[in-house]
């Protein structure tokens, strides 16, 4: 079971770092840039500044991809 959490959560950080890379290339925003757009400028003002396809990827891809991640591969141990 230990074996099978390990395994889940070094693919959903292989997809992480690979799904960054690939918004970096793209100009979107990942979480690193984002806060420390917050820390400078606060909350409220950093999702200002932000594009839609951004905000997207923060909020609704990325949790997306890495929980889709998680979920097919806890499915696939189980079965």
């Amino acid at each position: 079971m230990i074996w099978h959490i390990y395994l889940t959560g070094i693919a959903i950080l292989v997809l992480a770092i690979i799904v960054n890379g690939l918004a970096q290339v793209a100009g979107i925003t990942t979480w690193y840039g984002f806060i420390s757009s917050i820390q400078t400028q606060g909350f409220i003002q950093a999702t200002r500044n932000e594009s839609i396809l951004s905000i997207g990827f923060l909020f609704v891809l990325y949790p997306g991809i890495l929980g889709m991640t998680g979920y097919f591969l806890v499915r696939w141990f189980l079965w």
